[in-house]
């Protein structure tokens, strides 16, 4: 026998997700969720949110691990930082990792056409220079990655939330840590910066990019 689930919803924010129930009653919900004035999401289960006065997402607590994010002058995504973990810097269609260890690595996308379709990202996540071509639908999921030196290809199938996660093949390319159902703004454009204090810049890109051509911002 199938189950089912109660969806409630609170008379202030109408259009608002307030409580899941399993057993029907909503005034013994077993999932909640809290909003601000202006409709961003706070709180839902194991997890806390903060907005800045932009209406960008400014941390996400989940348990006991805080991340929070900042951004440049025109609202354009710069860092990720979590506590105790990695750091990201956005720099235009690059990504730049930091490991909590002090291990640096970076990810770079390449876009075609007007639409921004990424269609290409090199990554050194493992120690050794990589190129996957990316294919996906037309929301921008990535749903096929093909390396560059093999003939197999690595597919993602499209699941419910529930099971997305734990179902990703581990070797697809791209970035996996972002909180769901917030607000991810385009990377800032290319800027000069520096590696931080006591750490050794060690991209591993030791040969040229691609002949792609390459976008001055890159979509999030």
């Amino acid at each position: 026998m199938g189950r089912t689930t109660t969806y409630c919803y609170d008379t202030d924010q109408p259009h608002a997700l307030d409580a899941t129930t399993i057993g029907g009653d909503c005034g013994a919900p077993d999932k909640q969720y809290g909003y601000d004035p202006t409709g961003n999401t706070t709180s839902r289960p194991d997890q806390t949110l903060t907005w800045n006065s932009e209406g960008n997402l400014a941390s996400v607590t989940d348990g006991t691990t805080k991340t929070s994010y900042l951004y440049d002058a025109g609202g354009s995504l710069l860092i990720r930082d979590t506590a105790g973990g990695e750091r990201v810097l956005y720099v235009g269609s690059t990504e730049l990792h930091l490991k909590a260890d002090g291990t640096l690595w970076a990810q770079r996308y390449y876009i075609a056409g007007a639409s921004g379709t990424v269609i290409a990202v090199r990554t050194n996540a493992t120690g050794s220079d990589e190129t996957y071509y990316l294919a996906g639908d037309a929301h921008g999921t990535t749903t096929l990655a093909v390396k560059s030196d093999a003939d197999q290809a690595f597919i993602k199938r499209s699941l419910p939330p529930s099971v997305r996660s734990a179902r990703r093949p581990a070797c697809m390319p791209g970035s996996t840590t972002r909180a769901s159902s917030a607000k991810q703004p385009t990377p800032a454009p290319d800027s000069p910066t520096s590696a931080p204090a006591n750490t050794t810049l060690r991209t591993g890109f030791s040969s040229p990019s691609p002949r792609y051509s390459r976008p001055t911002r890159h979509r999030r």
